[in-house]
């Protein structure tokens, strides 16, 4: 798959086993008002019709690439993509959202008079399934009226880390020189891959702009949640999960002094991510409750950490993590049992 001429901008779709979203989704891209660009949908080994559909219906159109692998994993799709990514632009768009019609108009007119490594949009609109409006959710207000520059410090980049959806990969738009100079891709981790990929970009890119204009739909869909009986091997895959976290966050930030010499500040993006990946973990039925979180703790913590091949390091930190999370979840339940009282 060789362009004869470099397209501007490059969509990755990591394709799974959602055929009833992925036409909008494509459908979204072809109406775009910048049409110089190339699609790159990445079936992750899907068990439905997805991928036939497809073929059929944008095959024919030369920037229309599907590209099938087994099932890895996002993480593996989105590298995928990238290895095969031709355009000065990079931006990915998950199978079950779609774009406003200017997105790439937009976005890399701004990227190109900034010359910025990394565009990112201060939001995106929320679509729940069986519901046909679009709610607007802007992270910060006070920047509402304009685009900015976010400050090269260090400390300036925590403050824009602290923001909600500052990690999302799926609302941003990265120049593609960029990721390949500073060897950036997507860690194998089963959550929090795309969050520790733009965590990487954000502390690595020269000139990052952030901008109030909103242009991705996330549809929030009630049916993908399940919640399950949680056991030691649930909560072992939690703190494996963890582990795989911790050591991305070293792999991407290790190289960065400022990091090296503030310790704590590596301290706060870890826990950060850890707050993160729990709340992820809880919202897809695979955490447990403040109350539930009490009881597993209880159970079964120490029985994972000795099953666990764990460095000295590793346990302390983690250790250290879970029980203020625990100590905190406890202070709720013992309110609401108060309340209720």
């Amino acid at each position: 798959m060789k362009n004869t001429v470099q397209p501007l901008v490059s969509v990755i779709i990591p394709l799974y086993n959602r055929r009833e979203y992925i036409e909008e989704c494509i459908d979204s891209i072809f109406a775009q008002t910048c049409q110089d660009f190339e699609i790159l949908c990445i079936d992750d080994g899907s068990t439905d019709d997805g991928p036939e559909f497809c073929k059929e219906k944008y095959g024919g159109d030369v920037r229309f690439h599907l590209v099938q692998q087994s099932n890895q994993g996002t993480w593996a799709a989105r590298n995928h993509g990238l290895n095969l990514a031709q355009g000065t632009y990079v931006t990915f768009l998950d199978h079950d959202d779609f774009l406003g019609t200017n997105a790439f108009e937009r976005m890399t007119t701004l990227a190109e008079e900034t010359q910025a490594d990394v565009v990112a949009s201060m939001g995106r609109y929320l679509l729940r399934d069986g519901d046909n409006r679009l709610v607007p959710l802007l992270n910060n207000p006070a920047h509402a009226s304009h685009a900015y520059v976010l400050s090269d410090t260090m400390e300036g980049r925590l403050a824009y880390y602290e923001q909600p959806v500052s990690e999302a990969v799926w609302n941003k738009f990265f120049r593609r020189s960029f990721l390949e100079n500073s060897h950036i891709r997507f860690q194998p981790v089963r959550y929090r891959d795309d969050c520790i990929f733009v965590l990487s970009c954000l502390f690595h890119a020269k000139t990052f702009v952030c901008t109030p204009f909103l242009y991705y739909v996330y549809r929030i869909s009630y049916g993908s949640a399940l919640r399950a009986h949680k056991t030691l091997d649930d909560v072992k895959k939690v703190i494996e999960t963890m582990l795989q976290v911790l050591h991305g966050v070293d792999w991407d930030l290790s190289d960065i002094p400022y990091f090296r010499a503030h310790p704590e500040a590596m301290r706060i993006v870890k826990e950060k991510q850890l707050d993160e990946l729990l709340e992820t973990m809880r919202h897809w039925g695979f955490y447990p409750t403040p109350e539930e979180y009490v009881d597993v703790m209880r159970e079964t913590i120490f029985q994972t950490f000795t099953s666990l091949e764990l460095s000295a390091e590793e346990s302390a930190f983690l250790l250290t993590y879970l029980f203020d999370r625990f100590n905190a979840n406890r202070a709720i339940v013992e309110r609401v049992k108060g309340k209720g009282d």
